[in-house]
């Protein structure tokens, strides 16, 4: 199953988003500033600083920003500096966290912290600490982050192998019923409550099955798969879904014994 924010991959959509909260929408520090500027179009500009307890130099750059701009540049705009204090640790420290996540997969602050002690004690230099440590991983663009190896029990890493996964071949289209059924499930969040609907489809006579779920396992897949094949009256030569982790387990294996 996949999760996808509203605007995914439509050029633009969240500059526009922000273009109509800041135009769209009323913002009560733009209308106070704006009311501050006509009261000193009409009362002169001494009693508007003394009304609104504002200084000469700040109503004038709000005019500015009228005449430019409108009602929605009086809005605050962010105060951060542009111009930002960076980390500056001796390069030494930061080869010898890489080395030590290296050497160790993708090891910790926690554990770095006493290694990385040691090791600036030996040359004389500052030591940072645990949470500077866990701040310099994350300034580094790739995270100081290896392949995700698995470790055993005693340390040592566990070879991984990809599965290989056989795939629909590209274009392909089903041209007789059963020749290709489609297996998908749906998430539903009510209440705090998690339910799953597991669905059957086969495209070329439209006929659907679908039933719901507490549980987003293998053995329900399989339990959903040899309903629909009961109630469907062609035989089904191949099962299609998205490889997630309910159309493996107890579902492949009953694949399997039906070849």
């Amino acid at each position: 199953m996949q999760y996808q924010h509203i605007g995914y991959r439509i050029k633009g959509f969240y500059r526009l988003y922000d273009y109509a909260i800041k135009y769209g929408m009323d913002n009560e520090i733009a209308k106070h500033r704006h009311k501050a500027l006509i009261f000193w179009e009409r009362h002169g500009i001494e009693a508007t600083m003394d009304a609104f307890d504002v200084g000469r130099r700040t109503l004038y750059n709000w005019k500015g920003k009228l005449s430019t701009g409108g009602i929605a540049a009086l809005a605050p705009i962010s105060s951060a500096p542009k111009c930002r204090r960076c980390r500056q640790w001796d390069k030494r420290i930061i080869d010898e966290i890489r080395q030590l996540r290296s050497q160790r997969p993708n090891l910790g602050k926690d554990k770095i912290y006493p290694l990385l002690k040691k090791y600036c004690k030996d040359i004389s230099i500052e030591c940072p600490s645990v949470s500077t440590i866990g701040r310099i991983i994350s300034d580094a663009p790739d995270k100081m982050r290896n392949s995700p190896l698995k470790l055993d029990p005693k340390g040592k890493i566990k070879p991984y192998k990809r599965r290989a996964v056989t795939r629909k071949p590209k274009g392909f289209k089903s041209s007789y019923p059963g020749e290709c059924a489609g297996l998908d499930t749906i998430e539903k969040r009510m209440y705090g409550l998690k339910r799953y609907v597991m669905t059957f489809i086969d495209p070329v006579t439209s006929f659907a099955f679908a039933a719901g779920m507490k549980k987003n396992n293998s053995t329900n897949a399989a339990k959903l798969f040899g309903s629909a094949q009961g109630c469907y009256p062609y035989p089904i030569k191949t099962a299609l879904s998205d490889n997630g982790s309910e159309f493996k387990g107890e579902f492949a294996k009953m694949l399997i014994k039906l070849k």
